[in-house]
């Protein structure tokens, strides 16, 4: 879940009694973070969420032509039902993602953040679909461009900076970095680094899985699935 506030600065803690002590990643990252996701909006569209009805329907429906598919045994549904607070709640998520991503390669280009980078920005609309059309019970696979992944299945802002930083407080214990994010909590079984290794480890986890579910897909209209890109 995202942070209502940004964190504190160095200074600030120490106005409020804090250990002085702390490290210097972890600073850096607070600010980066403080910089970045203030302008993101996130007080504006909480002034919105409570100005609407959240629970009020909305339709899109998609016309002929505006999708293409590929050897689909059926054509998905061109009319989709959500909420304003819903559809909120995609675009907050969405402009965190690009702020984020704006984070982390203005800290790569103060050398900041050491090794490799591979940013999502462009691409959030896929990342924050694909999660709300899945569950926690789903598995999750991907390649190494994966900071927006892992915000999307339950990392945080902080976390995934301190991670790229090298920071003991980041998700991964700054032993990761850019392309290993992982959480197992959450299904969520993290960035390859080797291009093209999700899909033997995307087709190993569907295996166990339906190994393991095989016995109650009788009695379930719905089991887990794997997603693999």
């Amino acid at each position: 879940r995202l942070p209502t506030e940004p964190p504190l600065l160095p200074a600030q803690r120490k106005e409020q009694g804090a250990s002085p002590k702390t490290d210097d990643a972890a600073d850096r990252s607070a600010l980066m973070l403080r910089r970045f996701l203030r302008p993101c909006g996130g007080q504006s569209v909480r002034r919105q969420s409570t100005a609407v009805q959240e629970s009020t329907a909305v339709q899109v429906s998609l016309e002929p032509g505006d999708f293409a598919t590929h050897r689909l045994d059926r054509q998905p549904e061109a009319v989709a039902w959500t909420s304003k607070g819903e559809l909120l709640d995609y675009y907050k998520l969405m402009c965190t993602m690009r702020r984020l991503e704006m984070a982390s390669f203005a800290a790569y280009q103060k050398r900041q953040v050491r090794g490799f980078l591979h940013l999502y920005d462009g691409q959030e609309a896929v990342a924050t679909g694909i999660q709300h059309a899945l569950t926690n019970d789903d598995s999750w696979i991907t390649s190494y461009r994966c900071h927006c992944i892992m915000l999307a299945r339950g990392g945080t802002p902080e976390g995934i900076l301190a991670e790229l930083m090298g920071n003991e407080t980041g998700h991964m214990g700054g032993k990761g970095g850019s392309m290993h994010f992982y959480n197992k909590a959450q299904n969520y079984y993290g960035g390859q680094g080797i291009v093209g290794a999700q899909v033997p480890v995307g087709t190993g986890e569907l295996s166990s899985t339906f190994s393991f579910v095989g016995r109650l897909l009788e009695t379930r209209e719905s089991h887990p699935s794997c997603t693999v890109f």
